[in-house]
């Protein structure tokens, strides 16, 4: 209204999100404990970084929510949702692009189901951007990226070039259609990925245009004459160092700042540096010989892993414990495996833990043991074929 702005022309309706924590603690000029996103972004990557950053806070945080800013979500996300399923998705088939001088075979049963999921991948996101919920409309894309995955593996390219080379280009063409999708429905949170991803295609870049909607309601058609065009992946995996030095340099206080009460030194603890003495883990107590025996350490076996809707974290597993019935288990597994990736695994599984619940009837019945370190998290898993349900000693 200062501003000269009629009663009529002001916002109804404000869309805002909730704040940013950092190690729990609210973020603060006074506390010393920002986060510089431009610093975070270039150390991430010099090309796509903003586009991941941004990527991870709507993937992490549901939107109006308050939430916790953590450099291992963004470390697990890039490695797991960008590099491993977005970025592999076309490094997997560029192999297989081949001249052109096999005729195509008609698409298959195969090929209708990853449609399928696409196109309601679709359309459950345009839904949810229709809603301002962009962690949902990142789920049903991430849902449909998967399904695009497990559709390559099934196909098997590497199998059919040998017994039915004409499956060869349908694969192709199947998989470089879909990701001509989802280089439009990323475009919104990562701009210059979905120019990348589009430049491999063979696609022209995108252009916005007032009321030209451009969203894929229907998988696209390959455009007559385009071609797959190799390049450097997207999402280069990070060296064990780069990881390391990225959670070194944005690594929350582990402690109440200083800053708080304006004692000295608070710079040093606000900037999140380590010293040598940090970089060890904590020693805890110790623990006697009846203590551990307290513990029921058993090898199981993953009969069936699945996603949680509304959980992007957690993995739902059914575990072999040498039991009458498996296990139910939940796991924060989800950054780090895809659920496909556990079946038939043997894992250590702490199995007198009491029961831990997640809310609306989801129950875990025990524990799998994981180890973490600059590569990221990895299940504890028994050597060789042994049995479901040898004890661990």
């Amino acid at each position: 209204m200062a501003a000269g702005f009629s009663d009529s022309e002001l916002p109804r309706h404000v869309v805002a999100h909730g704040w940013l924590t950092y190690g729990g603690q609210k973020m603060s000029k006074s506390l010393r404990n920002t986060v510089s996103p431009v610093a975070l972004a270039e150390a991430v990557s010099p090309t796509v970084g903003v586009d991941t950053v941004r990527y991870c806070l709507l993937r992490s945080i549901s939107f109006g929510q308050d939430g916790d800013f953590s450099i291992d979500d963004v470390l697990a996300r890039y490695g797991a949702d960008l590099g491993n399923t977005l970025g592999n998705l076309l490094n997997r088939v560029h192999p297989f692009d081949g001249d052109g001088s096999v005729a195509a075979a008609p698409d298959g049963p195969l090929e209708a189901e990853l449609v399928a999921a696409i196109d309601a991948a679709a359309a459950q996101a345009a839904e949810a951007w229709d809603a301002v919920l962009p962690t949902r409309a990142l789920e049903a894309i991430w849902t449909g990226l998967q399904a695009a995955n497990g559709y390559f593996d099934k196909a098997a390219p590497w199998a059919m070039k040998k017994t039915e080379p004409a499956r060869v280009p349908t694969i192709v063409r199947s998989v470089a259609r879909v990701l001509d999708a989802v280089s439009v429905m990323v475009a919104p949170v990562m701009p210059k990925v979905a120019a990348a991803m589009r430049e491999q295609l063979g696609l022209v870049p995108l252009a916005s245009a007032v009321g030209r909607d451009q969203w894929p309601v229907r998988v696209p058609e390959r455009p007559p004459g385009s071609q797959l065009v190799r390049k450097e992946p997207i999402f280069p995996r990070f060296s064990p160092e780069h990881a390391a030095l990225l959670r070194e340099k944005f690594a929350a206080p582990r402690a109440p700042l200083e800053a708080a009460s304006g004692a000295p030194g608070a710079t040093g603890a606000a900037s999140g540096a380590t010293g040598a003495a940090e970089a060890a883990p904590a020693s805890k107590s110790e623990i006697g010989y009846d203590d551990f025996a307290k513990l029921e350490l058993r090898v199981g076996v993953v009969t069936s892993c699945e996603r949680i809707k509304g959980k992007d974290k957690l993995l739902r597993l059914a575990v072999d414990v040498g039991e009458a019935e498996p296990r139910s288990i939940v796991a924060g597994l989800a950054l780090a495996y895809a659920p496909e990736a556990l079946l038939g695994k043997r894992v250590s599984v702490l199995c007198n833990l009491a029961p831990r619940s997640f809310g609306k009837g989801l129950v875990s019945h025990g524990m799998l043991l994981a180890a973490t370190d600059a590569a990221g998290l990895r299940l504890v898993a028994p050597d060789g074929a042994t049995v479901a349900g040898a004890p661990i000693k």
